[in-house]
Parts: C-alpha cells; sequence; structure tokens
C-alpha cells in the first residue's frame, strides 16, 4: 500500500518496524499458525501401514474415467505400495493386503479412512483372521505431520509421478 502510495523504499523498511513493534498493530495481526505433530511414531517397519484410494485419470484424457489406485504406506520408513483396483469393493482391498502381505509380511495396524468397502464386515473378518487391527483415520487436526498429510501428499506426487510417465509414453508412442 506504501508502494503504491509512492512512499521511498528506507521509508517502507522503517514502517515495517514500527508496525512490528506497535502493540495495537500486533493486536490486530493474525496469530501464527501452530504445527500440529504426532504424538505416536510407528517405531518398525510393517507395525503400522496408511491406506488410501486415489483416483487418476490419464492427462491426454480429460473426459476419461478416473480409475482407483490404491496406496499404501508403511508409517516408519514412508515405503509405498500402490497397486490398481478394479473396484471399491471389500474384495479388492483383501487382494491389495494380501498383495502387500505377500511381499512384505503381515502388517500389524492398519490405518484407513472409513472407505465403505474396508468397513465392511466380511472385510474385518478378514483382518481379524490374520490379526491385523484396523484403525480409522477420521477428522481431527489438520497439519503437515498428521498421518493424512503423509497419505495426501503421496498421492499428490505419486500421480506427478504418473503424469510424467503418461506424457513419457504418448512422446514415445507406447500404449499404456
Amino acid at each position: 500500500l506504501l508502494e503504491r502510495a509512492g512512499m521511498p523504499q528506507g521509508t517502507i523498511e522503517m514502517a515495517k518496524e514500527v508496525v512490528a513493534s506497535c502493540k495495537v498493530c500486533r493486536t490486530w495481526a493474525p496469530p501464527p499458525s501452530k504445527p500440529i505433530a504426532r504424538t505416536s511414531l510407528a517405531d518398525n517397519f510393517n507395525d503400522e501401514v496408511l491406506m488410501d484410494v486415489m483416483f487418476y485419470r490419464r492427462v491426454n484424457d480429460a473426459d476419461g474415467p478416473e480409475s482407483p489406485y490404491c496406496l499404501l504406506i508403511d508409517d516408519a520408513v514412508r515405503l509405498r505400495m500402490m497397486t490398481f483396483m478394479l473396484n471399491r469393493t471389500s474384495t479388492q482391498f483383501r487382494v491389495v493386503i494380501l498383495r502387500w502381505s505377500s511381499v512384505y509380511g503381515v502388517m500389524g495396524i492398519l490405518k484407513c479412512d472409513l472407505e465403505r468397502g474396508v468397513i465392511a464386515e466380511d472385510l474385518q473378518v478378514f483382518l481379524e483372521s490374520k490379526s491385523i487391527r484396523f484403525v480409522p483415520l477420521t477428522g481431527g487436526p489438520s497439519g503437515r505431520h498428521t498421518q493424512t498429510a503423509v497419505l495426501d501428499s503421496a498421492i499428490r506426487s505419486s500421480r506427478k509421478v504418473m503424469h510424467r510417465i503418461d506424457e513419457a509414453a504418448d512422446r514415445e508412442d507406447v500404449t499404456l
């Protein structure tokens, strides 16, 4: 505002210092955001696994269908596994969990939002039979270090990688 009014740069810098030390100005300043950190962390690989569904649409097919992919992330070491899903039924989630278990072993705790296919009774029975404890990820505080933020960040980066692969395949005239 001062710059647009034609104030010299030196005066603008002095105004910043005055505003920073002024009691009246500080009462109107918005409070700084407080980082929210998690209170519990996974100790070992495969103790806790986070799961979420990502929807992906090819870059050059804006009107095409969105395909569901299930993303699993180990909470201790952030190892990821992504699996294409035909749909979001409990049967498909069972396939994803069995695929993870066949490669990395049976997880201790599965943390996921309340997907219909995950909270289905048959999948819950399956999880109990494998001694996998299900912990729902529901709402709660948001921030950079929460478990849902870890999933959201992984989904964003995975989607970027998939877009790059699609673009490279188009350039090379390869059908995926």
